[in-house]
């Protein structure tokens, strides 16, 4: 229900923004993000209906679910970095390619053994999946990511000018710094759970955040000032 609400705000966005010729390839990934966390929760839920009706539910959709939220998050990561390095708002350039493929590559195979590691686990085991070395990892790596992306924006923000685009910058870096810190957030939250409510719970915390996180994006730029945001006139690499 969550994400069909969040599907129909999307359409309204996407519609809105296309109005005024404001959707970009930046607003296009984060799209594609969206359906990517869609589908995987849509298989999700087919999957823990079934396992509701039958105790076996379909592991095969637990696999396929798994790949498209690692091609959702690793996309969703990599737009909140090109924001933050000023494209498609400060710049219209795109520069060091090959350092967006190589983050991608890391996160994924970091989201692959998260997942291996979730599948060799004692199914009578009720801790939560980020107490693991393959969770303890990610969460270092979130960590990283939130260094990474802080040094990038202040770069970019020391480099932009215009107000209205300064003012861009610090609503969505205060917005995405929180982003970054939510696993290790809900990780800690996860502790004070009972074992026996904890993977609901979480699992619900981390959708509501991430669905929370692709409707703050257009939300952070009003309606009046959203074509000067998105009118990178700069061509120096970002």
């Amino acid at each position: 229900t969550m994400y069909a609400l969040g599907f129909f705000g999307l359409c309204c966005v996407i519609r809105d923004f296309s109005a005024r010729n404001i959707m970009h390839e930046i607003h296009w990934l984060m799209v594609g993000s969206f359906v990517s966390y869609m589908l995987g929760h849509m298989l999700l839920l087919i999957h823990f209906v079934q396992y509701a009706d039958d105790g076996k539910g379909h592991e095969w959709m637990i696999i396929f679910a798994r790949c498209f939220e690692v091609v959702g998050f690793v996309v969703f990561v990599n737009v909140l970095l090109l924001i933050a390095r000023g494209w498609t708002i400060t710049t219209n350039k795109l520069s060091r390619k090959v350092e967006n493929a190589l983050f991608s590559a890391i996160l994924a195979c970091i989201y692959i053994a998260l997942f291996f590691s979730e599948t060799m686990r004692d199914p009578a085991e009720s801790s939560y999946l980020y107490h693991s070395w393959a969770g303890y990892l990610f969460i270092a790596m979130q960590i990283f990511l939130l260094f990474v992306f802080v040094g990038l924006l202040h770069r970019t923000f020391v480099f932009e000018k215009r107000v209205v685009k300064r003012t861009f910058y610090k609503r969505f870096g205060l917005v995405f710094t929180l982003w970054f810190l939510k696993l290790p957030l809900l990780v800690l939250i996860a502790s004070f759970v009972e074992p026996w409510y904890q993977a609901k719970v979480m699992f619900g915390c981390e959708h509501c955040f991430q669905l929370l996180s692709f409707l703050l994006v257009p939300c952070l730029s009003k309606p009046k000032t959203a074509l000067e945001i998105y009118a990178a006139d700069n061509n120096y690499g970002a």
